[in-house]
């Protein structure tokens, strides 16, 4: 889905990105990429939900690039993925353990009563 990828033709990276995953990372370095200016970088780059909302649209694969195997191939294209079991024990501690998430109280007082 090329909403899901960032690509910066000036440094011909094309990245894919995935939740829970070091998005938020690599969305400070394709800040870092950017034109936008110092103040701009500086009132965003310390906010995870304005680099989510402000720096994908402005490395979008466009219809009229490259057909996505070529790109994909004249590219240094990355993406970054979890473990399966790292990312059910990252879910365990976020939603069961710290608790925080009000949706999961019933679910979490039943396994602990359970287990």
């Amino acid at each position: 889905d090329r909403h899901e990828l960032m690509y910066d033709p000036q440094h011909e990276l094309l990245f894919c990105r995935n939740t829970k995953v070091g998005t938020t990372t690599w969305l400070t370095h394709f800040l870092h990429l950017s034109s936008l200016s110092a103040s701009e970088k500086n009132n965003t780059m310390f906010s995870s939900p304005k680099l989510h909302k402000n720096i994908p649209p402005l490395f979008k694969v466009l219809d009229d690039d490259l057909e996505m195997r070529t790109l994909a191939q004249s590219t240094t294209s990355f993406s970054m993925v979890k473990h399966p079991f790292e990312r059910l024990v990252s879910a365990y501690q976020d939603k069961m353990f710290d608790g925080s998430d009000p949706s999961y109280f019933k679910i979490r007082n039943f396994i602990i009563k359970k287990y």
